[in-house]
């Protein structure tokens, strides 16, 4: 991408190796990186070339399918579809990537994806046909605060919060 946000006319490829998924940007600007062949969340940041160096691999979290990523206030919650729920990560400043919690919130059946608002995060339950919603607690611990359900939401693909 140029400095005019414009994409490349020739992109670059990096290969990451995997199954690499979905992705945020930390606060420095670092690419975070959900990795549903390795089960992790990693950074990487953006070379002149437009190709990306490895900074930091976290651990793989246990679980099957990391597919989703979200950022709350320092947390990066990743859905793990197959396993039916969130693992929690966090992120230094120089992009070192820590495995918090492999399991922060469980009972999400094909957690499919997440989104927050505020201080809350909505986990999208696509086998349930449900939104199970959590309050993110200071020490990064989700308290479950309810789980709604979505009209004809079977085939339920994707969640926004404002």
């Amino acid at each position: 991408m140029s400095a005019n946000g414009r994409i490349a006319a020739q992109p670059t490829t990096t290969v990451v190796g995997g199954n690499a998924f979905a992705f945020t940007f930390d606060p420095a600007g670092q690419l975070a990186l959900v990795n549903a062949g390795f089960g992790n969340l990693s950074t990487y940041t953006g070379n002149e070339n437009g190709s990306l160096s490895l900074v930091s691999a976290g651990a793989p979290d246990g679980q099957a399918a990391a597919c989703w990523v979200d950022a709350n206030h320092g947390f990066y919650l990743v859905a793990n579809t197959g396993s039916g729920d969130l693992s929690e990560y966090t992120i230094s400043p120089a992009g070192n990537v820590t495995l918090q919690q492999p399991v922060a919130a469980a009972g999400i059946a094909g957690a499919i994806d997440t989104a927050s608002s505020g201080r809350f995060v909505y986990a999208q339950s696509g086998s349930s046909s449900s939104v199970k919603a959590y309050a993110l607690n200071n020490d990064g611990t989700l308290s479950s605060i309810g789980s709604f359900a979505v009209p004809d939401g079977g085939s339920q693909e994707g969640i926004a919060a404002a």
